[in-house]
C-alpha cells in the first residue's frame, strides 16, 4: 500500500463511526484460534484492510486480541519493517459487539500456504512445471531472516509461532503484471503469542507455538522459556515445507519405532486417535530435518515419506540447503541466529537469485534437473529426539493444511540466547 493512501485510510480508522460509514465488509480472510480476519474494503481508494477480531462465541479470545494489539503498538515504536506485517490501527470497541480489533494492510496473495496453492495452480494452467522456484526458497529464507532479525535484536521479543499459515505474501513494490511473482514479499504476522524476552518482570513464558513446527522436546519443557532459537528451528520447517509440499513434523510410525526401542509404553500406531492427541503423547512429536538436496528416491528411503515424491521432483542446490540445514542444530546454544545469518548470508542472497535467473541455473523443484553447484552441503543435522531421521510424507497442499489441524496443541520449548539489543550483549558472553 502507498503511504499516502495508508495515511488516508489511518485517519478513517480513527473511530468505528467513521469506519461504518466509510468501510464497506468484503470477505473473511481466514480464522484460527485466537479470532478471525475479516476483509473491508475502504469505499473511496477500494484498498482492502485486513481486521481481525475474536470469535464471538470464545469470550476469552478478547484478550488475545488486546494482548496482540499491545505487542505490535510497541514494535511499531522502533519503526516498520518491510517484513513485518504492522498494525494501521487498533479499537477497543469495535462494531455491535464492541469488542477489540486489530487493522492492518491485506496481504493480496494470502499467507504462504494460500501463496504455494495458486503457485501451482498457476504454472500448471501454463503448461509448465509447477515446482516452487528456488528463487521463491531463497526469497522466504531471506524476508523470514530479515523479520526474526528485527524482532529478536531491535525489538527484543520472540514470535514462538513461526509457521507457515503465520507468513503473509504481498506483491514487490511497483509490480503491475496479472501473474503471480516469482520472488514476492513475505511478512511474518500473528503476534498474539510473541513476548519479550528476556522477561523483564521474571514471568516465565514457555513455548506456545504449533506442534507441526516445534523444536526437540528437550526444549520445550513447561518450566522452561522460550528463546530465539525456537523460532529458528521453526523457520526451518517453514522452509521445509514450502520447499517440498510436506509436514515437516515427524511421522507417528517413526516416534513408534523410538518408543519401542526404548521399551517405552504408547498407544497403538493405529486405531487410537483421542489418545495420541494428549499432550503426553504429543509432547514426543517435533519438527524434523529433510534434506532439501536429494532426489526423490532417498527421500523416500532415508526420510520416511508415507508416499513417493513425484516422478519429477529434482532436488534443490546443495548452497541453499547448506544455510538451511543451520537451522536444524540439536544444540540450541550453537543454532544460527537471525543475526548472524543477517551478517553472513542475507548479503547473498540477492545475488544467488539473480545470478541463478540470469545464468539459467536456478533449480525448480518439478522441472529438468540442471548442474548441481560444487558447493559441499553441510553435514545434515542429527535427528530430533524421537525421530530416527524420518519425516512425514509428501501431501497436496489442501491435505497439508487438514491434516495440520490435527496438530494445533501447543507445546513449549527454548533457547540459550537472549536478542542481542545493547543492553542485552553481556548476557550473551556469559552463555
Amino acid at each position: 500500500m502507498e503511504a499516502h493512501a495508508e495515511q488516508a485510510i489511518i485517519k478513517d480508522l480513527e473511530s468505528s463511526e467513521h469506519f461504518e460509514e466509510l468501510f464497506v465488509f468484503h470477505s473473511t480472510l481466514g480464522s484460527g484460534s485466537d479470532g478471525e480476519v475479516l476483509g473491508y474494503e475502504h469505499v473511496s481508494s477500494h484498498q482492502v484492510i485486513a481486521v481481525k477480531v475474536p470469535h464471538a462465541d470464545r469470550y476469552w479470545t478478547s484478550d488475545t486480541i488486546k494482548e496482540e494489539a499491545q505487542v505490535l503498538i510497541t514494535l511499531a515504536k522502533h519503526g516498520k519493517h518491510e517484513n513485518i506485517a504492522h498494525i494501521l490501527a487498533y479499537q477497543p470497541d469495535f462494531g455491535y459487539t464492541f469488542c477489540p480489533a486489530i487493522f492492518s494492510e491485506c496481504a493480496e496473495y494470502g499467507n504462504l500456504i494460500d501463496y504455494r496453492g495458486a503457485w501451482r495452480e498457476q504454472e500448471g494452467m501454463c503448461g509448465r512445471a509447477y515446482g516452487i522456484a528456488e528463487a521463491t526458497v531463497w526469497k522466504l529464507f531471506k524476508d523470514m531472516v530479515l523479520a526474526l532479525h528485527y524482532l529478536h535484536n531491535k525489538c527484543g521479543f520472540i514470535h514462538r509461532d513461526v509457521k507457515s499459515d503465520n507468513i503473509l505474501v504481498t506483491a514487490p513494490v511497483g509490480y503491475t503484471s496479472d501473474l503471480i511473482p516469482t520472488v514476492p514479499v513475505f511478512k511474518l504476522c500473528d503476534f498474539s503469542r510473541a513476548t519479550v524476552f528476556p522477561a523483564k518482570d521474571g514471568t516465565l513464558h514457555p513455548w506456545a507455538g504449533t506442534v507441526g513446527y516445534a523444536p526437540p522436546p528437550n526444549e520445550r519443557h513447561e518450566k522452561e522459556p522460550a528463546r530465539p532459537a525456537g523460532d529458528m528451528w521453526s523457520l526451518g520447517a517453514t522452509l521445509q515445507e514450502f520447499a517440498l509440499g510436506i509436514r515437516p513434523i515427524v511421522s507417528r510410525k517413526a516416534v513408534v519405532a523410538k518408543m519401542d526401542k526404548r521399551g517405552l509404553p504408547h498407544p497403538k500406531l493405529e486405531g487410537e486417535e483421542n489418545a495420541w492427541a494428549q499432550h503426553v503423547w504429543g509432547a514426543h512429536f517435533c519438527a524434523t530435518y529433510r534434506p532439501l538436496d536429494v532426489d526423490a528416491e532417498e527421500l523416500l528411503r532415508r526420510w520416511d515419506l508415507s508416499k513417493p515424491m513425484a516422478t519429477s521432483f529434482r532436488p534443490f542446490s546443495a548452497v541453499l540447503n547448506e544455510w538451511y540445514a543451520k537451522l536444524w542444530e540439536t544444540n540450541r546454544s550453537l543454532r544460527v541466529t537471525s543475526q548472524s545469518l543477517t551478517r553472513d548470508l542475507v548479503p547473498l542472497i540477492d545475488g544467488y537469485i539473480d545470478g541463478e535467473k540470469t545464468e539459467g541455473k536456478m533449480h525448480r523443484t518439478d522441472s529438468m534437473q540442471k548442474t548441481r553447484t560444487a558447493t559441499s552441503p553441510a553435514t545434515p543435522p542429527r535427528a530430533c529426539p524421537g525421530s530416527e531421521e524420518v519425516v512425514h510424507g509428501s501431501h497436496v497442499v489442501t491435505g497439508v493444511r487438514k491434516q495440520r489441524l490435527k496438530d494445533e496443541a501447543p507445546s513449549y520449548e527454548g533457547n540459550d540466547y537472549p536478542p542481542l539489543s545493547p543492553g542485552l550483549l553481556y548476557l550473551r558472553e556469559q552463555l
